[in-house]
């Protein structure tokens, strides 16, 4: 596993010791960040403008994708200690000192007073927590800023046809993934 593009092109990430963790292939973050690039140039978004959330983030291979992409902030948020060490562990390898933080916290208790989300990548366990919830409570906790877009991954056995406030953009079935864009209506 490595950073694909960008600044820390190149750089390999520490993987997990067990399959707890179920980091995102190369191959799917290929084209993940090609259906984005594509997307952004369309839609005028910069990467130097994003507030980023991984959630969920395990290794964190997906939030240091956007942070060598130049992204300005980017939050790494687990509930497992394991993970929030892998992903601090995969970014102090870097050795750079960016804005970064890593909350390990459940979903359901994140509160960010200090900023507000314009892009997300959302992977929780596959088949075991609620999508719908899930937004519900980033509403209610008021995480995303009013136009946001973000990413999130879901076994291909998996349904989702809406998102409340949101349209969905693009599906893409990578392996025993789906990728779904979405965008804040």
């Amino acid at each position: 596993m490595r950073i694909i593009s960008g600044k820390f092109k190149g750089k390999k990430l520490l993987t997990p010791n067990d399959n707890l963790i179920r980091p995102t292939s190369d191959r799917a973050k290929e084209t993940i960040f090609n259906i984005l690039e594509s997307f952004f140039v369309k839609k005028k978004i910069r990467f130097l403008d994003l507030t980023v959330l991984d959630c969920f983030c395990g290794s964190g291979a997906i939030g240091l994708e956007f942070l060598s992409r130049g992204s300005k902030e980017i939050i790494f948020v687990d509930n497992s200690l394991e993970s929030i060490n892998l992903a601090k562990q995969n970014y102090n390898a870097l050795n750079v000192k960016l804005n970064v933080k890593f909350i390990k916290k459940s979903y359901e208790k994140l509160r960010l007073p200090y900023s507000k989300i314009n892009f997300f990548f959302l992977d929780p366990p596959y088949e075991k927590l609620c999508i719908k919830n899930i937004f519900e409570s980033f509403y209610k906790n008021r995480i995303f800023d009013k136009k946001s877009y973000g990413i999130i991954e879901l076994s291909h056995k998996e349904k989702i046809d809406e998102i409340k406030n949101f349209s969905i953009l693009k599906k893409k079935k990578i392996s025993h993934s789906q990728f779904i864009f979405v965008e804040s209506v």
